[in-house]
């Protein structure tokens, strides 16, 4: 069965254009308009990724990414006139996956709609869907929930995949670069300050005392590691 993609706007050049883009790279697409009450219609088509114009999504459109993201599993890919780094952050924050700024390439959205497709496929397809990250903490990749202390924490796409990729290097350093890399399909998308942001909130998520980390240290200069020590005693609890 081939990907399927929803697309949310009210603007239809847009949406004949990236419609067009989608179907040449082999996926079902169907167009909506960005209005809530059409969004049960993304789950009757089974969609794997949802690509969201922020423009139709009304006056407050991150608001409104929030509240899709809290009723959808699906990937989700804005595109917006914004240009601003205030407004990438706060639109990754609200459940964004990936960030595309108009004018919109028809070449490239579909690039980076494959390349989250295959990345969601390489997830999924693992059967070790539940990792062990560090002490009485358990990653469930499936899902994106954390199993933390006996407490279950949702965490957003970006936490999941910035932490599995600290888990499959636990011990080493993992350069800035490479996790940013978790963060956008393209490295230059995204800021460092960004991905301190997000370490941040996975510190808050997992760490007993955020503001002194035992699990997710820094290399300051270079980048983060998961303490080998640590996750040595998640493994063996």
């Amino acid at each position: 069965m081939r990907d399927r993609v929803s697309i949310l706007t009210d603007d239809r050049v847009l949406a004949e254009s990236m419609r067009r883009s989608l179907e040449q790279a082999g996926l079902d697409v169907q167009v909506l308009p960005a209005a809530p009450r059409h969004w049960q219609r993304t789950r009757r088509f089974m969609s794997s990724l949802l690509l969201v114009d922020l423009e139709s999504m009304g006056k407050e459109p991150l608001v409104q990414c929030r509240r899709l993201r809290a009723v959808t599993g699906a990937s989700i890919m804005a595109v917006s006139q914004a240009r601003d780094e205030e407004t990438l952050v706060a639109a990754f924050e609200s459940g964004v996956d990936e960030y595309v700024r108009k004018p919109v390439s028809e070449a490239e959205v579909a690039a980076r709609v494959e390349a989250i497709l295959r990345r969601v496929a390489k997830v999924g397809g693992d059967p070790r869907s539940h990792l062990p990250v560090c002490q009485g903490v358990m990653l469930d990749t499936a899902n994106r929930i954390l199993y933390v202390r006996g407490r279950r924490v949702r965490v957003s796409p970006i936490e999941s995949r910035l932490l599995q990729c600290l888990v499959q290097h636990a011990g080493q350093v993992v350069s800035r670069e490479t996790l940013l890399r978790q963060i956008s399909c393209s490295e230059k998308r995204a800021s460092v300050g960004l991905l301190t942001l997000y370490i941040h909130y996975l510190r808050r998520k997992i760490e007993t005392d955020p503001r002194h980390p035992r699990y997710i240290l820094t290399r300051w200069g270079v980048g983060y590691y998961l303490n080998m020590e640590e996750r040595q005693s998640s493994r063996l609890s």
